[in-house]
């Protein structure tokens, strides 16, 4: 029996590519990891238990986790983990932006930066390309909080919003992404582009191009893996393990914040 924890960025193959550079040595030791992302999350069309922190709620295993898998993919294993978690917007009370230090094993740290008000959109840094791999309307941010509000009063609108109340889009012309993504190696740093991976080094930049397999990129990787567990017996490294370690990171960032104080980890 196969388990993969699926629709995860770290199967981007962008990061894969990253993770497919780090792993061969070709820049060197990796350094520090910085990932960040702002975005509307807290504003979009939500059902109101989504909100509720006893279950889950929130942006920490719905938004955060996908930048933890990124950086555990990249870095490796975790060894502690010293967070801030907050909520600043009245009308939704789940934790709505997020700072973790996340320090690795091999002594690599990252450094893991949310924030879903619907203000500042980081995509501004990644050419107005959205998270999916679509071209999208530069400084459109705070649409999404006009239509919240507008709605506000309109408490069976709300309790009939659930995750189908968005329209994505079908064609994905660019590379999935979630965020800036920074990598710092000794030879030099690495950042996504829409194409591929921006490598800074000692001769300058240079643009490496991944390639992009038939459907879309990320969503389709996940399947591809499914299928080779499932029919070709292949492990994959998103399993049941890997999946309890992001939850137990993402419990970690909680008590961290809580508690004031580092959290060592186990898995």
């Amino acid at each position: 029996m196969h388990l993969i924890v699926g629709h995860s960025h770290a199967f981007d193959p962008n990061i894969r590519e990253m993770h497919r550079i780090i792993q061969s040595g070709e820049l060197g030791r990796l350094g520090m990891i910085l990932t960040f992302n702002y975005n509307d999350f807290l504003l979009r069309p939500h059902r109101s238990d989504e909100f509720e922190s006893e279950k889950g709620g929130g942006i920490l295993f719905n938004q955060v986790a996908h930048q933890i898998e990124i950086v555990r993919l990249l870095g490796g294993p975790l060894r502690s983990v010293r967070a801030s978690v907050g909520a600043l917007d009245k009308s939704r009370l789940a934790a709505g932006h997020c700072m973790a230090f996340l320090d690795f094993e091999n002594d690599a740290a990252a450094s893991v930066v949310f924030s879903s008000y619907d203000f500042f959109d980081s995509d501004e840094l990644h050419q107005w390309i959205a998270e999916g791999g679509t071209s999208k309307e530069p400084y459109g941010q705070g649409k999404t909080r006009e239509a919240f509000l507008a709605r506000a009063n309109d408490l069976a609108a709300h309790r009939a919003l659930g995750f189908g109340a968005r329209k994505l889009p079908t064609e994905q012309p660019y590379l999935p992404h979630f965020g800036l993504i920074v990598v710092t190696c000794e030879g030099g740093d690495m950042r996504l582009s829409p194409n591929g991976i921006l490598v800074h080094g000692v001769h300058g930049a240079r643009e490496v191009a991944v390639p992009r397999g038939p459907g879309r990129p990320g969503q389709g990787d996940a399947l591809d893996a499914l299928w080779d567990a499932v029919r070709e017996g292949r492990r994959c490294v998103h399993d049941a393990r890997w999946g309890r370690a992001t939850v137990e990171t993402i419990l970690a960032i909680l008590e961290s914040s809580k508690t004031r104080r580092e959290v060592r980890l186990s898995c």
